[in-house]
């Protein structure tokens, strides 16, 4: 019977420590914040960690664009030419009703609003807010603005909008009028539309933050990159338990089993010193969780002193306490320690490559290569990846070309037809998706090259000088990667000879001033299909190999490739990955060394804690306490109100990460195709 009761008494106790473990070392310390979330009678979000701000929520708010970004579009030009008249306007089958008529805080106010559809062709501009549109030919003065709630997979327009559409306004941020359907704004007195307009434009909103993000979607099943840009994003923003992705389980059982005996050995190695006879030890696997066990002899720990006492309770402690400092300064060391096999600071090294993705192949890059420019802009580390990055999609990069080189290439210096349409990686869908907004998944919107050159030529757009002083922006299809082999450049005058060549305003002969601007120098930047799309060239380090140039949405970049800031001297050699092995695995170590050191001193039934606070009152209690039924008194009330606020915050934690379970649990982790609407 007595092994019987210690096989009851040890599984007990491994139990509770299994849920325990689990529960601490997987929940949010920052589960007491759930009670500042809350919702009044009218949907407006309390927090009471901000001081009872309330927020509410603005509805359909209108993003007008910033006009000086098209300053010189063709058809905006030809808008605001006559700026003394009256713009007409028409919500093309639209009823009034449906719209607000306030208008007064429109910065264009110079305009009228009507529905009248008969009046269409002499308009200057026309909403398209649904199916219905014109059926004549657009004129030529005439703008046509497509306005869709709904995702681009999801729009009905016909296909005979193609070559009409001029902008679009959709709640996409690469939409030329942004109009979301609502978001979060502080509820001030007085809240105008342009302090709406500059919350939006706020920089780096997330520094500082060190809390729980919350993602709120409105399908779970999308066919658009975000999924994979909140799955990059949740590398850099934890929550454990809740993404900590399924390759890093191994991590989880290999550091909890390292920590729980080198718990055990200390206890075992305490216990031997002060010659408490040890009856045995092991390892164990209850469930997923792995563990290790001491089964020291009771009546010689019992005949310790209480200092003797306290060192075998606390060795185990002290022992996760050593592994969490030297995991904490190994992790600080590795770019010291691993030194001899892997440079830091001359560039990222590529970890992970999508394999579907068009950055691989014999030309492309491979596992362990270096990435160390992106344009002109230099990559030393992971920080500087991911701003040049952000830097390319910002101000895209320009070249700078001769005005004789541009004058062999035979463009007509037209404005590139446009249409609307989505880009859709066909590889990626299923087999019976089908959209019925787009005849052709694969039609690229139409520019100003041909489909023989579009492999190996591009649209670059560039300013050239006309009469009176001013400026005309032309086209020319130029082959790609011999363009951006040129020096880069953001205007005109970055190429040293200033391509706007200027005479005086008396007039310059048209034919003088062709000739003039041959030998000049031309800033050529890339024109994309659409506002997300950008023309990026990564240099990297493998020798006799082109750098790599990448025409897409940057956050398909993102997703394809994972970088990190080792580079491996040989790379046939060297794993690119055990660098961020090393620290993952420090990383662990440091965390569930501290979470059992946290856990083993709290004064709870079952854990060390409760055999630590018993010698430690008997340590110090006896000249204040000499009764041994009071000193028992306040450790059975020490040891509830330890156990009790151990057990509220496992439950607090437990209910946490419920919550987000049940919030979280349906949103899938595939990488979706990518998604545009081009105008």
């Amino acid at each position: 019977m007595e092994p019987l009761r210690d096989f009851i008494r040890i599984s007990s106790v491994v139990r509770l420590k299994v849920i325990i473990i689990l529960a601490v070392c997987t929940a949010s310390f920052g589960v007491w914040y759930i009670w500042g979330l809350s919702l009044n009678e009218i949907g407006q979000y309390i927090s009471n960690y901000q001081n009872l701000a309330i927020w509410n929520l603005v509805r359909q708010p209108v993003y007008y664009p910033n006009f000086k970004d098209f300053r010189n579009d063709v058809m905006i030009g030809r808008l605001l030419l006559n700026k003394t008249k009256k713009y007409e306007i028409i919500i093309y089958g639209q009823m009034l009703a449906e719209m607000n008529k306030d208008v007064t805080t429109c910065p264009v106010n110079n305009c009228v609003i009507h529905n009248d559809t008969t009046r269409w062709i002499n308009s200057d501009l026309i909403l398209i807010p649904n199916r219905l549109f014109p059926s004549g030919k657009r004129p030529h003065q005439q703008a046509w603005v497509a306005f869709e709630y709904e995702s681009a997979l999801h729009t009905r327009f016909s296909d005979e909008l193609n070559d009409k559409i001029n902008f679009t306004a959709s709640y996409r941020f690469d939409s030329t009028i942004r109009t979301p359907y609502g978001m979060y704004t502080p509820d001030e007195p007085k809240t105008d539309i342009n302090k709406t307009i500059q919350l939006i434009k706020l920089e780096d909103i997330a520094k500082g933050k060190d809390r729980a993000v919350a993602w709120i979607v409105s399908n779970c099943n999308p066919k658009s990159p975000r999924n994979a840009y909140a799955d990059e994003l949740s590398k850099y923003i934890t929550m454990p338990g809740i993404n900590l992705p399924t390759s890093h389980l191994g991590f989880y059982a290999l550091t909890l089993l390292i920590c729980a005996f080198i718990h055990e050995a200390g206890h075992a190695l305490a216990a031997v010193r002060e010659r408490v006879r040890l009856h045995g030890f092991g390892i164990f696997v209850f469930g997923f969780y792995p563990g290790a066990f001491v089964d020291l002899n009771a009546a010689d720990l019992q005949s310790l002193s209480p200092f003797c006492q306290l060192r075998v309770y606390c060795a185990g402690v002290w022992h996760n306490a050593v592994i969490a400092v030297i995991s904490i300064i190994i992790f600080y060391l590795l770019p010291f320690l691993l030194s001899p096999g892997y440079h830091v600071g001359t560039g990222v090294g590529v970890t992970y490559l999508r394999e579907d993705s068009v950055v691989t192949g014999h030309r492309g890059l491979a596992l362990g290569d270096a990435i160390t420019r992106v344009n002109s802009c230099p990559v030393n580390q992971q920080s500087d990846w991911f701003k040049c990055l952000e830097e390319a999609y910002i101000h895209p990069s320009g070249y700078c070309v001769s005005g004789a080189y541009l004058s062999m290439i035979d463009n007509k210096a037209s404005v590139p037809r446009r249409s609307l349409s989505a880009v859709v990686s066909v590889n990626k869908l299923d087999e019976n998706d089908s959209f019925e907004s787009v005849s052709n998944q694969n039609k690229l919107n139409e520019d100003c090259c041909t489909v023989q050159s579009a492999s190996t030529h591009l649209c670059f757009t560039y300013i050239t000088p006309t009469k009176l002083s001013s400026t005309s922006r032309r086209y020319a299809c130029l082959p790609a990667r011999a363009v951006t082999e040129r020096t880069s450049c953001n205007v005109t005058s970055d190429c040293g000879n200033l391509g706007a060549i200027r005479g005086n305003n008396n007039g310059i002969q048209s034919e003088s001033l062709g000739v003039m601007s041959t030998r000049s120098m031309h800033c050529v930047v890339p024109s994309p299909p659409d506002n997300s799309t950008r023309l990026v060239r990564l240099v990297h380090n493998r020798h006799k190999a082109p750098a790599i140039l990448f025409l897409g949405p940057l956050e398909d970049l993102v997703a394809s490739i994972g970088v990190s800031d080792y580079v491996p001297r040989w790379p046939s050699i060297l794993s690119p990955n055990l660098p961020s092995f090393l620290g993952l695995l420090c990383t662990y170590l440091f965390s569930l060394s501290g979470a059992l050191v946290i856990l083993n001193v709290v004064p709870c039934y079952a854990l060390d804690g409760q055999w630590i606070l018993k010698a430690f009152l008997d340590l110090c209690l006896p000249g204040i306490l000499l009764s041994r039924p009071k000193r028992n008194m306040v450790f059975t009330v020490v040891l509830i109100l330890g156990s009790s606020l151990l057990g509220l915050n496992l439950f607090l934690a437990i209910l946490y990460l419920c919550l987000q379970a049940n919030y979280s649990g349906g949103l899938p982790n595939s990488i979706s195709p990518i998604t545009s609407v081009n105008t």
